[in-house]
């Protein structure tokens, strides 16, 4: 201290003396600056060369072989008594500490900064206790290599409740920190190698990459252990890699990284060809290389690859009778489908009253569907009301943004909107004008406004939109099969259109895999969960000179329609109407003797059948007047059915060919491109027909 006065400290410097091995030499002065250079502590590091730290105008340097002239910056506490009074310690690896007490949000705690002298650098300065207590007069020297020991004074700090007056005259009570027991306190901390992958860093470009691209994933590393690490990798995974995840893609962090310093990477990579959510998992040292004292820390992942469900419009009508139309517009505007999920309306708020929940079937990357609700308004004051409409509120499905989930419109309840001088609040059919306020069922709601008028539905339910209310509606979801349908046969949910979420309507899907969908069925009148129905097709015909015999399978109570057509078998061919066929119980049959179609089969020389119901069709079958065989002989009628068609249910049936036994059980194959024929023979055990 040059001028000897130790209330002033920027005239505090550094001397040096040196000793030869007999004698010391004289002080030599090494800093000369305006600011404090106080508590010189020395080192040597492995070379032999010695490290000198001092506490500088409030930062921590360093020095080798007293260049102080050009120091090292380790850490910059702010300088005070405690931080001045830091201590170095030495392991016998030439590794370094320097370590001192700093303010802290606990009040004061100690730190440490570590010296790596393999790649001759400083980690960052780090907190080693976390309390409330003041730690004072500190010694630290290293056990061994690794581990670390410090003893220190630890001063406890209680509140005390004092009293004091103000300028005013006012006294007031003000809590104050003072100091209380001292007790001696000692601290053990191992170094080592700990590098993590900082929370909350993983990042990806795109933000919601689609299937099939590439993404790039940034994260950022950090160094939380004492040891320089470098070439650290990172690797990329679909799903767990410790539960069988597939390696994306991977990069190396070139380091060197000092203890608590950070490096950002980034990875590029090819999205796969999912189908659903992807977990995208971020590795930090996947292989194990680093000696790692908390693995735990080197692991971040998150959700990609997600649907994007939002509310992107809500909107709402007048229909009349007390009731107001909501409509809430849903897209999903991420990269894979969503997850079958619900929108809910709610009364003035996000957590108001709920006036209905509609179904939200799955919806594919970049469907858009509006959900109706019908609401009704009795009882309701003021001129509007709030509603607030969200989607998936429960969190049923994925979803990268919830942030768009929700909308919020004003609906005017008040009025004459029809100008039929009834106001809206006591108007049956407050969107259409009736002043006569007519009711046919008594529902509440008037005839103009009622989408079921025969049949009282005061809550006007209609689940498909359609216009026709549930009461009134036989197929209250449109998936092609009736509510009765599928509460009896597939056991279906009537007022959801998917009942599984599959993406396919219930009345396109075949639980029990027979070829014919659940709408098929239901107009056939077939099971839709036995699997034993066979195809929808001509089962027999029978052909003479007078008259052709159809049959086909049929359960009763059904209306079948025959066609027939004259003309050479193809697409154009122009078809006649033989009238509506009442179904018999098992199968049906339907003769035709001329008197519908202007002749009898022995009178033409090619008639075609298919028969219809419902929008169903059975293969085209037929019969030709022909020549064939050496003894040309003219055959009256040979069943014939082309190439495209199904054979094998008429092949097992008999097959009337002409007016002789041999020609009994001969059948036609038509390949229209060519206009050529295969002749085919059927044998049983007592016949006996040329190959």
């Amino acid at each position: 201290d040059l001028d000897d006065d130790l209330t002033t400290i920027n005239d505090q410097e550094l001397y040096a003396a040196t000793f030869d091995g007999s004698a010391w030499g004289p002080l030599t002065r090494l800093t000369d600056d305006a600011v404090v250079d106080a508590n010189p502590q020395l080192g040597f590091n492995p070379a032999g060369d010695f490290l000198l730290a001092w506490m500088r105008d409030g930062a921590l340097v360093t020095a080798t072989n007293l260049a102080v002239a050009t120091p090292t910056t380790v850490a910059t506490p702010a300088y005070s008594n405690s931080t001045a009074d830091f201590r170095m310690a030495t392991a016998t690896d030439g590794r370094l500490a320097l370590i001192w007490a700093d303010a802290s949000l606990g009040g004061s705690d100690l730190f440490a900064a570590f010296y790596d002298p393999i790649f001759g650098n400083w980690g960052a300065a780090k907190q080693l206790t976390f309390d409330d207590d003041t730690e004072r007069d500190l010694t630290v020297d290293f056990l061994d290599a690794g581990s670390l020991m410090g003893v220190y004074n630890k001063v406890a700090i209680q509140v005390q409740t004092q009293q004091h007056t103000t300028l005013s005259g006012a006294t007031v009570a003000l809590a104050v920190p003072t100091p209380g027991t001292t007790d001696l306190a000692v601290f053990q901390y191992t170094t080592g190698s700990d590098v993590a992958a900082v929370a909350g860093s993983l990042t990806s470009d795109p933000v919601n990459p689609l299937p099939g691209t590439v993404a790039t994933t940034t994260l950022s590393v950090i160094n939380l252990g004492e040891t320089t690490l470098q070439d650290i990798d990172v690797a990329l995974y679909d799903g767990d890699p410790s539960m069988g995840g597939t390696e994306l893609g991977r990069a190396t962090v070139p380091g060197p990284l000092v203890g608590g310093a950070t490096a950002a990477i980034s990875i590029p990579w090819t999205v796969p060809s999912v189908v659903v959510p992807m977990d995208l998992y971020a590795v930090v040292d996947p292989d194990g290389l680093v000696a790692d004292r908390d693995r735990l820390n080197n692991v971040l992942t998150t959700p990609l690859v997600l649907p994007d469900l939002a509310v992107t419009n809500a909107d709402w009508s007048n229909p009349g009778g007390h009731r107001r139309t909501l409509v809430a517009t849903v897209t999903n505007t991420g990269a894979v489908s969503s997850l079958p999920t619900v929108v809910t309306f709610r009364q003035g708020s996000a957590t108001g009253p709920i006036l209905g929940e509609v179904g939200l079937p799955a919806m594919a990357p970049y469907d858009a569907t509006d959900l109706p609700l019908n609401w009704d308004i009795t009882g309701l004051t003021g001129d509007t009301v709030q509603v607030h409409v969200m989607v998936d509120e429960a969190q049923a499905t994925a979803d990268l943004n919830r942030g768009n989930n929700s909308r919020s419109m004003e609906v005017v309840i008040s009025g004459d909107d029809d100008g039929d001088g009834v106001t809206n609040l006591v108007d049956n059919c407050d969107g259409v004008p009736n002043a006569d306020q007519l009711d046919t069922d008594t529902d509440g709601v008037g005839n103009p406004c009622d989408n079921c008028g025969t049949v009282a539905n005061a809550d006007q339910l209609d689940t498909d939109g359609d216009l026709a209310g549930n009461a009134c509606d036989p197929d209250d979801d449109n998936d092609g099969l009736t509510d009765d349908f599928e509460t009896t046969a597939t056991g279906t949910d009537p007022l959801l259109a998917d009942t599984d979420g599959n993406g396919t309507l219930d009345g396109a899907e075949d639980p029990d895999v027979d070829g014919l969908t659940n709408t098929q069925e239901q107009t056939l009148g077939t099971g839709p969960l036995d699997g034993t129905t066979a195809p929808f097709a001509l089962t027999g015909l029978t052909v003479n000179a007078a008259s052709a015999a159809l049959t086909w399978p049929s359960v009763a109570g059904r209306d079948f329609t025959v066609w027939a057509s004259d003309e050479p078998y193809g697409d154009t061919m122009t078809w006649t109407d033989l009238g509506p066929i009442p179904a018999g119980a098992g199968t049906t049959t339907f003769t035709d003797d001329g008197s519908l179609t202007g002749a009898t089969p022995g009178a033409v020389t090619q008639r075609w059948y298919k028969v219809t119901i419902g929008g169903i069709t059975t293969p085209t079958c037929g019969f030709l007047r022909l020549t064939l065989g050496a003894n040309s002989q003219t055959l009256a009628s040979l069943p014939v059915v082309p190439f495209s068609e199904s054979v094998n249910d008429l092949f097992g049936h008999q097959l009337d060919g002409g007016f002789t036994s041999s020609e009994a059980d001969q059948l036609l194959l038509l390949d229209p491109t060519t206009q050529s024929y295969e002749r085919h023979w059927l044998f049983d055990s007592g016949g006996a027909y040329p190959a």
